[in-house]
């Protein structure tokens, strides 16, 4: 394998992937706690992947990044047919409840072969590796936090996240970021 002086890596679906149980639990969660508008699961299921692809389509055109707790929001609003009072919504609460669900379905390495790679590379001589990563319904320091967990954060020598840059990739300027 060729060596190089630096490895930039996306995160999600390159790295690690996600638990399919999150996502039930996720939505489980705002079905028994957030749901005054009486949506079913399947409906909450739904809003939830509307609003990932609404606003994954718009940070990709925009090079901005909507936060999760704006998408947090949507959700809770859009399953309460937009009539609940989203600024009531305890936000500190809401992301230690989807911290917690988090660790107790944590995001898997994406292949075995993850960690053994990524230890090969940073191996080598003058090596240095970074992750760029959207972060979607997650903040950047809860995916640092995961890493750590899974044990692989010990291999970068950085990591940027949409929501601590206020950038989403692509981006045409976030070259000059880097």
């Amino acid at each position: 394998m060729p060596f190089y002086i630096h490895y930039s890596f996306d995160l999600w679906h390159t790295l690690i992937k996600p638990n399919p149980d999150f996502k039930k639990e996720r939505t489980r969660f705002f079905y028994e706690n957030l749901n005054y508008g009486a949506k079913s699961l399947e409906e909450i299921e739904m809003i939830f992947r509307e609003v990932d692809v609404m606003c994954n389509a718009i940070n990709e055109k925009t090079g901005r990044t909507i936060n999760a707790d704006q998408m947090y929001l949507m959700v809770i609003s859009s399953m309460n047919n937009h009539c609940y009072p989203v600024n009531k919504v305890d936000l500190d609460w809401l992301f230690e409840e989807m911290d917690a669900l988090l660790f107790r379905h944590m995001p898997l390495l994406y292949s075995l072969k993850t960690f053994d790679l990524l230890n090969q590379l940073k191996e080598a001589e003058n090596t240095t590796m970074s992750i760029v990563g959207n972060t979607g319904f997650n903040r950047g320091n809860t995916l640092r936090t995961v890493l750590n967990i899974l044990g692989i954060s010990k291999f970068f020598d950085v990591q940027f996240y949409s929501d601590e840059t206020g950038m989403s990739k692509p981006n045409p300027r976030s070259l000059n970021f880097y």
